[in-house]
């Protein structure tokens, strides 16, 4: 005569999966994590490739992150300028990023890039106008943070905690003037000096 389970056996196998499941379900979205975080330090690295490369072809000085008009094409972004260096502008979404890059010019709250340039390269904004600065004014260009993880969806941004945002396992990701890319903690991060003047 055959056995079957007791209900208190199958409990047991069930809290024992329970146990499994709940040890193992953090594991999987910190390695899922992971590789979002590899797959945005790809597209930081592609960014700080294509700003090297409009830097170059305009006399070695810097895009303006922001500007308020220009031509006639109302406010603008970095993007802007560096969207005829990129082959794709996915490269302006991060993938742990939840609102997604629309390709425009204009940022309405919702459609801005996953990345903040460091204003302090070139803005004009409110009547106040930082740069644009000559690459040879940068004096540390590989201390010197370019793009990083948002805070907040604004495409520029001061470098602090609150355009800062560590989204990868409690670590930012930062391209930095010199084309390398780095991960760091929060706190690692904001002890960089974001300022390219001597």
């Amino acid at each position: 005569m055959k056995r079957g389970f007791t209900l208190i056996e199958l409990l047991v196998v069930i809290a024992i999966i329970a146990i499994l499941a709940a040890i193992l379900f953090p594991v999987f979205a910190r390695a899922r994590e992971k590789a979002r975080q590899s797959s945005c330090q790809s597209n930081l690295k592609q960014l700080a490739l294509a700003w090297q490369m409009y830097v170059q072809d305009y006399d070695e000085v810097a895009p303006f992150c922001q500007i308020n008009d220009y031509g006639g094409i109302g406010e603008s972004h970095w993007p802007y300028w560096l969207a005829p260096y990129v082959k794709n502008t996915q490269i302006f979404d991060c993938p742990s990023y939840t609102t997604r890059y629309d390709g425009g010019n204009d940022y309405d709250g919702s459609a801005g890039p996953a990345y903040s340039q460091n204003v302090l390269l070139g803005s004009e904004t409110g009547g106040s106008t930082y740069g644009p600065i000559a690459l040879a004014q940068i004096e540390y260009p590989s201390q010197c943070p370019l793009h990083w993880d948002t805070a907040n969806g604004n495409p520029i941004g001061w470098f602090n905690d609150s355009y800062v945002a560590p989204r990868h396992n409690q670590q930012v990701n930062l391209g930095f003037v010199d084309g390398h890319v780095k991960s760091m903690s929060l706190n690692a991060a904001l002890e960089l000096d974001a300022d390219p003047s001597p």
